[in-house]
């Protein structure tokens, strides 16, 4: 499992990386790979339907709180766990937008636009 916080200089930074992001895995995965987690802010996932060549799925996930993104990815064996990477989002979501000064420049920032906006 990879756990990425990448900071930008401005929210809006995080909010084209992270719709960039999610439009190249959305169009790689369609939308039977695509899913929105729960409780996490804008987060989508996207879980490719081949094993690599480790014989794993690799299932990718982007959110944004203020101007940080957070990309997550993880691989598991034969199957796609998606509870697991639901509850890995959840809990990063969760310890990033605790801290206070990341908590106020995620309300400061504006709403994630749509992908086709």
């Amino acid at each position: 499992m990879d756990i990425r916080l990448l900071q930008f200089a401005t929210a809006t930074g995080a909010q084209s990386f992270t719709l960039g992001t999610q439009s190249g895995a959305g169009n790689a995965v369609g939308t039977a790979g695509t899913y929105a987690i729960p409780s996490s802010g804008d987060a989508m996932a996207f879980e490719h339907p081949e094993l690599t060549s480790r014989g794993n799925i690799w299932t990718e996930s982007y959110t944004v709180v203020g101007n940080i993104a957070i990309a997550i990815d993880i691989w598991v064996p034969a199957k796609a766990d998606r509870a697991a990477l639901t509850t890995l989002v959840q809990q990063q979501y969760a310890k990033v937008i605790a801290d206070p000064t990341i908590a106020a420049a995620a309300k400061a920032a504006p709403a994630l636009p749509s992908p086709n906006s």
